[in-house]
């Protein structure tokens, strides 16, 4: 990744161009997919729950891209320790909405997929 470019990328984004938010999708797609999935117990997510977060995580990095909230953010690091965040609010309103109780980031208790109690 050159020099500048995620903050060429998300201005690009914010300019409306419909190749950054793709652009950024490829390079941290990945990576994100991963950091979701090590965060999520795997005894009760699911493959679509790592997406939808993901999803998620992403769609609300390019919102916020397009209204400027992100013009702070100068390098991959920076966009990077933004995502981790946004993934662990979205993992905690992920399971609060399918009625599993959260603990801390990373540790979740509740049902199995099966609704068989733990």
């Amino acid at each position: 990744m050159d020099a500048g470019s995620v903050s060429r990328l998300l201005a690009a984004t914010k300019a409306g161009n419909a190749e950054a938010p793709s652009e950024l999708w490829d390079r941290f797609h990945p990576w994100l997919t991963q950091v979701i999935d090590r965060r999520m117990r795997h005894d009760i997510r699911r493959v679509e729950d790592v997406e939808d977060v993901e999803l998620e995580v992403l769609f609300q990095c390019f919102r916020s891209a397009r209204s400027q909230k992100l013009s702070a953010v100068k390098n991959r690091n920076q966009l990077k320790g933004l995502l981790v965040t946004i993934a662990k609010r979205r993992i905690i309103n992920h399971f609060k909405k399918h009625g599993q109780a959260v603990g801390n980031i990373g540790r979740v208790a509740g049902e199995s997929a099966f609704g068989l109690g733990r």
